[in-house]
Parts: C-alpha cells; structure tokens; sequence
C-alpha cells in the first residue's frame, strides 16, 4: 500500500466514526515523514473527534508551520480555532481565524470564518483592540502658525522661535484597548476596561535644519558679547535644539462600564467612568477622572438620536490648577435608503480653571456621511466639524480671546486589500485654528494609514 493509499485509508476511517485507528494510521504516516502537512492534519482532525484538544493544537499548529499549500494552511489554522475555542482559550482561537482567513480561497469561506470570529467575540469575555499607526504631519507640536504675535498687550508684538512655531514631522502612534466582562444579564452588561496610548515624533530634515540654525544664530549673538560672564548668562539662557521625542505624550486609564435596559424596550444606558494618568515629554504630567451616561433612541428604522453628558476633572503633576471640563452633546443619524450614513451633531463644553486660557467655553458643530458601497474598491467616509470658543480673560492676550477652529477628516478603505482580516485605511486629516491673539492660530494637515478589522 502506498502512502497516499495509507493517508487516504485514513480519511476514510476518520469519516466512518473510527477516531482512533484514523489517528494510529495518521501516526504511521508521521513516523515516515515528520514533516508531512497532509497526515499532521488528519492527526488533528482525529485528535479533536477523540477530545484530545491540545494534541490538536500542537498538530494543526505544526501542519500550518509546515505547509507552503494555500488550503493546508486554511485547514490547519481553522482546526486549531476549533480546538483552542473547545480549550476555552476564545483569544487565541480568534488568532487563528484571522490566520485562516488570510488563506480563504472564495467569498463563501472567508464569511464562514468571520462567522465563526463573530461567534468567539460573543463569546469571549475579553475584548481587544490595537492601534498603531505612522502619520506624517505638518504641526507635530501644536505650534503657531505665525512667526510674530502681540503678547500682554495688542501693541507688544514679539517674534516667536522656532519651538514656538509649528514644526512639521512624523507621528509614531501605538495603543491597546482591552476589556474584560464581568457580569451579563438579559438586561445588563458590565466591563472592565484598561487602555494605553502613546505617541512619539519624528522632525523633518527641514524642521531639524531649522532648529539648528535658530540655536547656532543664538550662540553666535552669545559669543559676540565682550564680556566672559555675559557669554556664559546669555548662552545658558538659548533653549537647547528640540527632538521629536520632547513632544511625546501617552496616557495610561482603568475604568468600569455599564449598560442597562432600563426599561422595556428601550435602548441600553451607558455609564462610565475611567481614571487615568498622562505623561508629556516623558515626565508625570496630569491624572485625571472621567464620567460620563449617555442614550440613543431609535425614532424608526432609519433615524436614531444619541444624547451625551461628560464630566472630567484633571489635575497637574507641576503647580497648575485643575482643570474641570462639563459636556453635553447629541447627534442624530439617518440611514439612507441605500444603506449610506448621515450624522449631524452639536457639543457644549465648558472648560473652568484658575489657569485663564484654561477657563472657556465652547459650541461645537459636526456633520458626517459614511458610503455604504466601495467605489472602485474605495470606501469613503467623510466628518467636518466647527468648533467656536470664548475665553474671557487670555493670559497671553491680557484680556478676551476667542478661537474659530474647522477640522475636515476622510478615511478611505481599501474593501479589496486585506491582510490577515485587517484593510488599511487611508486617513487625512485638515484642521485650521483662527484666532484672536496669532500665537493660537493653527494650521494641521497629516496623512496616514490604519488598519481596520473587516469583521
């Protein structure tokens, strides 16, 4: 009997109920041949019909290492789904999946498999969610658009340096949200949530050589001077050549969340609360508290409003009065008879604090669209938002200032690319600050890329 006699006598078996002997001849077949995918499949198959899961693993993890073969690699990661998913390990089974998809040879299997992830995500009383992301930008440190601006009074009008000014670069970005469920009811659903975001920079070739002539034109005035201790005063007065990194930031947060059906019929509430700490350039910077409830109703099958009330109190490492931040907003959203999106939203915000440019308060108005069907394999969403604010008394003004800013985003999804169940999404990002002092105005442009699960 051939080997492929052999294997196919084990199919066989394994089809007519007799587990045991299909993993015996599977056995056979590895003795031979270690490496072969097609009998480390079977013994896996076997392995999961006798209850062996994490035999069953270690096989289908070994067949999918092993293979080169498109559909070998499909059935060994979808077998080991399965049985990490009958270990009860959800997180790596969905692992698996997102491996078996990437190997999905039509429509029909690649849906079956986000079946199956859907399922394990009920299922799962964790939930995941990374982030990551590069990002060129044309104001990595949220600086002026202008290089003069009164300061104190309208009639002192002061140069700003270089750090003062925006300075454009690249943003490396990365963070992971994760939550744990611990308690579900017919009506109610709690979560525990933790949650970590970072950023980093990288300057331009063109900001870096900026920079360095700013500091070297410094030294040179310094040196200039005739007296030795006047050369030491001022040269330890100009403010050192600034790298990415000293405009990084991350924050760290714990939280709890629920939902609750408080009434027949009605849509879940949802309450949360989260404390958390930040961190700028690498030094403590602030902690914080947040809560917030917020409610959808659904008018009719097309039309739905969502309301909103936010709280925060934020708290500095340095000695800087708190900051308490109160938000009300609701949004209304329409579903199109062809299944696009559209949203229209209004925010109130105010900002109170000892510190003056701190203390204001704001409207803010928002609009998006989201396609429902790709054009040319692109699918597109697009948010425009305007946000007005009043601050009364504006330290760096010495009196009112107010601030008009206009931000437009569009995401582009590329609905033919996939990569292990992600597709990459195209972000652009414009945003424009206009204000009454020149040291706030504002101009943001970046464009990057994210990936986004397509399941």
């Amino acid at each position: 009997m051939t080997p492929q006699q052999f294997f196919d006598l084990g199919v066989t078996l394994l089809r007519e109920g007799q587990p045991q002997d299909a993993a015996n001849v599977a056995d056979a077949l590895l003795m031979r041949a270690p490496d072969d995918a097609s009998a480390l499949i079977l013994r896996a198959e076997a392995a999961i019909e006798l209850g062996d899961f994490a035999n069953a693993v270690t096989f289908a993890r070994t067949a999918y290492t092993v293979t080169a073969r498109k559909n070998q690699k499909l059935a060994a990661a979808r077998l080991a789904a399965l049985a990490q998913s009958q270990l009860q390990n959800d997180t790596r089974a969905q692992i698996w999946l997102r491996r078996a998809r990437q190997f999905a040879p039509d429509t029909q299997t690649a849906r079956a498999v986000a079946d199956d992830y859907q399922f394990l995500r009920r299922r799962n009383p964790w939930s995941t969610q990374l982030r990551f992301g590069i990002t060129p930008s044309s104001n990595i440190n949220n600086g002026s658009a202008n290089a003069t601006s009164p300061l104190f009074s309208p009639f002192l009008v002061f140069g700003l340096d270089r750090n003062a000014r925006s300075l454009s670069g690249y943003a490396f970005s990365g963070g992971i949200q994760t939550s744990y469920r611990l308690r579900e009811t017919r009506t109610a659903l709690t979560r525990a949530t933790f949650e970590i975001d970072a950023q980093t920079y990288a300057l331009s070739n063109t900001s870096r050589s900026d920079l360095r002539a700013e500091y070297d034109a410094s030294v040179a005035l310094c040196r200039a001077r005739p007296d030795l201790a006047l050369q030491e005063t001022c040269l330890a007065a100009v403010t050192p050549v600034s790298a990415g990194s000293d405009f990084s930031d991350a924050t760290l947060s714990f939280g709890i969340n629920h939902r609750q059906i408080l009434t027949a019929g009605a849509q879940p509430t949802d309450f949360g609360i989260k404390v958390g700490k930040s961190w700028f350039s690498g030094e403590e910077s602030s902690y914080f508290v947040d809560a917030s409830i917020s409610h959808a109703w659904q008018i009719d099958d097309r039309n739905s409003i969502s309301a909103m009330i936010r709280g925060q109190k934020r708290s500095f490492y340095a000695q800087t009065p708190d900051v308490d931040t109160t938000e009300i907003s609701a949004r209304w959203s329409r579903v199109r008879a062809n299944n696009d999106r559209f949203q229209l939203g209004i925010s109130l915000r105010e900002s109170r604090s000892d510190t003056p440019d701190a203390d204001y308060t704001s409207v803010i108005y928002s609009a998006g669209y989201d396609f429902s069907k790709p054009l040319y394999g692109l699918r597109f969403g697009i948010d425009a938002n305007f946000e007005q604010r009043e601050i009364d008394y504006s330290f760096f003004a010495g009196g009112p200032r107010e601030d008009r800013t206009l931000g437009l985003k569009m995401s582009v999804a590329f609905a033919e690319i996939e990569f292990y169940g992600f597709r990459p999404v195209l972000n652009i990002d414009l945003r424009r600050n206009e204000s009454t002092l020149d040291l706030f105005d504002r101009d943001y442009r970046s464009v990057g890329f994210d990936l986004q699960s397509s399941f």
